[in-house]
């Protein structure tokens, strides 16, 4: 039982992995800001700057994003089911 639990976090792990990585292709494709651009954004013109800069990126940063890899998580859960 604990065996069988390990490898289905595992895989949940590893679908939400391999979608983020797929998903931060495409926005670099798309010149969507990514957390790694936007980190570096902050670090150097400061928060409140990179912020200021960002607009529809805020939204796919914080909303679009972590929506798409929940989803991601959620369907490959419901896999096991």
């Amino acid at each position: 039982m604990i065996e069988n639990q390990f490898i289905q976090i595992f895989i949940v792990g590893l679908a939400i992995l391999i979608g983020a990585v797929i998903i931060n292709v495409i926005a670099n494709y798309l010149n969507i800001t990514t957390w790694y651009s936007f980190l570096l954004n902050m670090k150097d013109a400061g928060f409140l700057n990179s912020i200021k800069s960002e607009g529809f990126n805020l939204i796919w940063l914080f909303v679009i994003y972590p929506l798409l890899l929940g989803l991601i998580g959620y369907y490959t859960t419901n896999l096991f089911s």
